[in-house]
């Protein structure tokens, strides 16, 4: 629900007339990553999932088994590409 309601605003802002927007995205794509421990330091051989090595790793990542949230994310990127101006 997190990503439609974010998704949401941004494509309402974007599809309006004279609208500028330049873009949005989400935190960090995983895809077949895992953290070793999840919220833990990111250590060498560790896989990378798009944290930065200091922070928690996995806390705002998206996996590819997370398909609802993929399925949100197709939806508004098609949304987004039927704008024509």
């Amino acid at each position: 629900k997190y990503y439609t309601a974010i998704f949401d605003a941004v494509y309402k802002k974007a599809n309006q007339d004279n609208s500028v927007f330049g873009g949005c995205n989400f935190w960090a794509w995983a895809g077949e990553g895992r953290p070793k421990k999840p919220g833990g330091l990111w250590k060498p051989n560790d896989d990378f999932i798009g944290d930065p090595p200091h922070e928690s790793q996995g806390w705002y990542s998206i996996y590819d088994t997370d398909t609802a949230t993929i399925e949100v994310i197709k939806e508004y990127a098609e949304k987004m590409n039927s704008i024509s101006r």
